[in-house]
């Protein structure tokens, strides 16, 4: 007979996630991150490997027993042919390092002074502001050091809180819930910040567990490759142990970066400190030749922005082995961090074909073979003012500009409406009292009410009446200012710093020139609402003129100023910084006292301020409807990116419907907060559009079931490894 012919052993790559700063659990990471790569690769082989006789489920084996410190999921590849390219068989062992109890957090004492006096509140929010691209030069030259300094202003007054409460006796005072919470946060997650750059000893420890984890996957795994995906401050990690002479001789093909934090980390550790001089060492520059791949969202704060290899001395590192892509996550200051892995198009989809050619690029130049078996695609577009060229990546980006456009405006509409009603002297009390009638009527809410009220107006005993005989236009004049200014500087903020929305598309497209002009018309409206507001005499509520000034404008200036001058003389004389901080707590102290004085010296006012809180609430609701409606939308164009061809038919008709219909809702919210009696056919005008509006996002929902009924079932009945995707 034949001799059989042995079957080749697969080409084996191993995978090792490297978590962020946090207190994640062993084995979570692993989990977290796998899913939604299982799930990918799920969809493809249905689409790519059509081969009854295979299971469409990936895994092989599993071993995750949540105390072993090397938990493995084995994932088998096969082979397929794909763009007339023949792809062999392959296998994956996923790993996880762990080093989140690898950590001795530093003392509270430690962080609040780093963070606060000596200035790294005011340096991190300052490079996450000031590297933001595309921010205007008013909102990096006059907000970002406002919020800076607000920043280490928090932290000093929290240094004093935490010391009153030390004398307390009392240990559920001194160890209430919410205080021992920040406590943690600031020395569990900052704290890991500055252990990874000031500690040299805990950061060697850090190290030791990647280097092990790296030589167990060649040594008891015996994998052919290996790729390290890092998230975060474990970009940090994996960088620091990928540099260090030490760790030479480690086998690594390829690291995978995203929402990097070493861009921040080189910010705060200069070369001559801490670990700085680790940090600029040449990753491209090792004995074994390996590539790194860094994605950032376009709106993440840690990395803000591309990584900065400039850093690195002589040169730079070498720029054919560094590639950092830009994405678009959620377009957010607070979600892009987050999210990562809930945008398959231009992450999930990249990281499958970056870890299937572990020694090159994932992505395939146009005209050559696919260079991997997953969805090949061409090279991203690091140009944020233009779409991506490939159709799955530039859907997404549409999706996404619209919940950012979305946001703004229910961000953006609250503003202008109360910047609007402040301009009447009994509206604002009017919405108020609207609100608060339905609890009048339960007689022991309304008891507790009269009860807080009347405490809160007894507060015009001595010794306050003392103080205001002594300066009662100051605090008047800067209570009033506080209220105002706060208004005002919202206004500035979202005035100057938009969210460019309209770059998912091109410059030809009729939709880029739609949302230009909404865009537009957000800033336009800010400026409309606040001009009457400025010229309205004072009606004796909120627009006290006690210097013929309107305090709100001086205030503003004069913060703008101030914040200015403690995040950049500082910078000069850094033994200005302790004194700095501490006349910013005198000021803002005042400041906030002033202005709770002023709300219970008028009367009515603290309902005035019930009524600022109700129109907040309402956008609020409305705004978490229309992103619930929208991430429906968003999972089904996900799961039909996972289709072998990228240029599939999309229909978004119910999507038009369903934004024309949540904005004319929101219109009617804006004219009844105004004006409640402006009537159209003996009905008030913002029911008739309330109605329209409602009718159109009932449109919207029925013409969607009908446009994608072809597409996954995936709103009654989601995938099960969809319902286990990680957080980022």
């Amino acid at each position: 007979g034949v001799a059989a012919v042995p079957r080749t052993k697969p080409m084996t790559t191993g995978v090792i996630f490297v978590h962020g700063i946090g207190s994640q659990k062993q084995g979570e990471t692993l989990l977290q991150w796998s899913a939604p790569i299982i799930e990918v690769i799920t969809d493809w082989k249905r689409w790519f490997v059509r081969r009854p006789e295979l299971v469409r489920d990936p895994v092989e084996a599993a071993r995750i027993d949540f105390s072993d410190d090397r938990p493995t999921i084995d994932l088998s590849i096969p082979a397929a042919t794909v763009g007339k390219r023949e792809f062999p068989e392959a296998r994956w062992i996923l790993t996880e390092s762990w080093w989140a109890a690898k950590v001795e957090p530093p003392a509270l004492s430690t962080m609040t002074s780093w963070l606060g006096p000596q200035g790294g509140a005011g340096q991190i929010v300052t490079a996450i502001l000031g590297n933001r691209a595309g921010t205007h030069v008013v909102f990096r030259a006059a907000v970002a050091p406002f919020v800076s300094v607000l920043a280490g202003l928090v932290l000093s007054i929290y240094t004093l809180v935490r010391g009153v409460t030390a004398l307390i006796p009392i240990k559920a005072v001194s160890d209430a819930a919410i205080l021992r919470a920040f406590d943690e946060f600031l020395t569990g997650w900052f704290g890991d910040v500055r252990i990874l750059v000031y500690d040299p000893a805990q950061s060697a420890n850090i190290r030791a567990g990647l280097a092990g984890a790296i030589r167990k996957l060649h040594e008891v795994d015996h994998v052919d490759r290996v790729v390290v995906v890092a998230h975060s401050g474990g970009a940090m990690v994996s960088y620091l142990t990928l540099t260090d002479p030490v760790y030479a001789d480690l086998k690594v093909d390829k690291l995978i970066t995203f929402g990097e934090a070493w861009n921040l980390a080189t910010t705060l550790t200069p070369p001559a400190r801490g670990l700085g001089d680790r940090l600029r060492m040449d990753i491209t520059n090792r004995t074994h030749p390996m590539l790194w791949r860094d994605y950032w969202a376009s709106h993440d704060p840690a990395p803000a922005g591309v990584a900065r290899t400039s850093e690195i001395p002589g040169g730079g590192a070498n720029p054919g082995r560094v590639r950092s892509r830009l994405v678009w996550n959620r377009r957010s200051l607070l979600d892009d961090h987050g999210t990562y892995f809930e945008n398959d198009e231009e992450f999930t989809l990249s990281v499958l074909r970056e870890i299937d050619c572990p020694e090159s690029w994932g992505e395939t130049a146009e005209g050559e073979r696919p260079r991997s078996r997953f969805y090949p695609t061409p090279p991203g577009n690091d140009v944020e003012s233009s779409p991506p060229v490939d159709q799955r990546e530039r859907r997404h980006r549409e999706r996404v500009a619209i919940l950012a456009l979305w946001r703004q405006l229910a961000i953006a509409l609250p503003v202008a409406v109360i910047t609007a009603v402040l301009a009447s002297p009994t509206r604002l009390t009017e919405i108020g009292r609207f609100a608060v009638a339905p609890l009048k009527a339960i007689p022991i809410l309304n008891d507790i009410g009269t009860v807080v009220i009347d405490w809160l107006r007894s507060l015009q005993a001595p010794p306050v009446q003392v103080f205001q005989v002594w300066l009662p236009d100051a605090v008047n004049w800067l209570g009033l200012g506080t209220l105002q200014a706060i208004v005002l500087i919202s206004i500035l903020q979202l005035t100057f710093a938009p969210v460019t929305a309209y770059e998912a598309w091109s410059t030809d497209d009729w939709r880029r020139r739609l949302f230009i002009a909404a865009e537009v018309a957000i800033g336009f409206a800010l400026v409309v609402a606040t001009l009457p507001l400025i010229l309205t005499p004072d009606h004796g509520r909120l627009l006290g003129t006690q210097w013929g000034w309107w305090p709100g404008v001086v205030l503003t200036i004069a913060t703008i100023a101030f914040a200015w001058v403690g995040s950049t003389v500082p910078k000069a004389w850094p033994s200005t910084t302790r004194l700095f901080a501490g006349g910013a707590v005198v000021v803002f102290t005042a400041a906030m006292a002033s202005a709770v004085l002023a709300i219970f010296e008028r009367p009515d006012l603290e309902v005035g301020e019930l009524g600022y809180a109700v129109i907040w609430i309402c956008f609020i609701v409305l705004y978490k409807l229309g992103v619930g409606r929208w991430t429906q939308w968003d999972r089904i164009e996900r799961r039909m990116a996972y289709r072998e061809s990228p240029n599939v038919t999309v229909r978004r008709r119910s999507v038009w419907l369903s934004m024309i219909g949540f904005t004319t809702v929101a219109a009617a919210l804006s004219l009844w907060f105004l004006d409640p009696d402006v009537a159209l056919v003996g009905l008030s005008i913002e029911r008739w559009v309330v109605a329209a509006g409602v009718a159109l996002i009932g449109a919207a929902i029925v013409l969607g079931s009908v446009d994608w009924k072809g597409a996954e079932n995936v709103i009654s009945s989601p995938g099960a490894v969809e319902s286990a995707r990680g957080k980022v």
